[in-house]
């Protein structure tokens, strides 16, 4: 959890927040500044759009954000692993008392560390790398793949192309190995889907709703405690009443007490 107290932007710290293509970095970013913000912080986001990462030559380098970056107090640098100089460019600005929060790749789809992110770890004082979700099974995804074969890779560090996919340590797999012999819907021969995909939803769901709203027969089986009756039970024969039956009226009793004879002594 991400504190604030102490006033940690002015002593000055760095912050990492690194993972694989669509592991969520900038929203873990976006969210910390929003809490500095909260905070009373005065809070500076460095973002470019994907045609500048993507061409160096319109890509704005770092240092051009110095003179602006000392005005505020909390400075966030998205796609980090974008610029070489990330390193030294938020050394310089954590030694001036500064909070830097910088998010980022960390590895190629070779799986090799970015110079850049490698080195700025080294100086953090938080490191955290989150984990995204693999396209084929589902898994906590670690890596950064390139789907297509090595002869269309390009050596970009932007990795906004639409063929790099998140996946885990089972289902990666080297450009250079032969990716067009993959399974459609996973490197694993014995994959199961947990759930029916989004381009088969319609041809999975819909044998299923015929089956509902066909006639099920319901079989009954008699339960074992309960004895089995063939017939029902005839009620108990209520004896005929003699409707000129009457029963006899009560006797008048009457008794004579002797008080004399109960008071008396013997």
């Amino acid at each position: 959890m991400l504190s604030l107290e102490g006033n940690q932007s002015k002593r000055g710290e760095i912050q990492v927040i690194i993972g694989p293509k669509l592991s969520g970095k900038t929203t873990e970013l976006n969210l910390r500044i929003q809490r500095y913000k909260i905070a009373q912080y005065r809070c500076f986001l460095i973002e470019q759009d994907s045609e500048r990462l993507i061409d160096q030559t319109k890509r704005k380098p770092l240092e051009t954000y110095l003179e602006l970056a000392d005005q505020y107090d909390v400075i966030g640098i998205d796609d980090g692993h974008c610029y070489d100089a990330v390193a030294s460019f938020s050394n310089d600005l954590a030694d001036k008392g500064k909070t830097v929060i910088v998010a980022g790749r960390d590895s190629t789809h070779l799986k090799k560390g970015y110079p850049g992110i490698l080195s700025l770890i080294s100086h953090a004082e938080r490191v955290d790398k989150l984990s995204a979700v693999c396209v084929y099974c589902s898994q906590n995804a670690s890596f950064t793949h390139f789907r297509d074969s090595e002869s269309q890779v390009q050596e970009d560090h932007s990795g906004f192309s639409k063929h790099y996919e998140p996946v885990c340590r089972r289902c990666f797999k080297l450009p250079h190995q032969s990716l067009t012999s993959r399974s459609a819907k996973s490197p694993h021969e014995s994959f199961t889907p947990r759930r029916p995909l989004k381009e088969n939803f319609k041809e999975n769901v819909t044998p299923l709703l015929e089956h509902s709203t066909a006639e099920i027969p319901v079989v009954t089986k008699p339960s074992p405690l309960v004895p089995k009756v063939t017939k029902p039970l005839d009620p108990a024969p209520v004896p005929a009443q003699d409707e000129t039956f009457s029963p006899p009226p009560l006797a008048n009793f009457k008794t004579t007490v002797n008080r004399n004879k109960l008071f008396s002594s013997p």
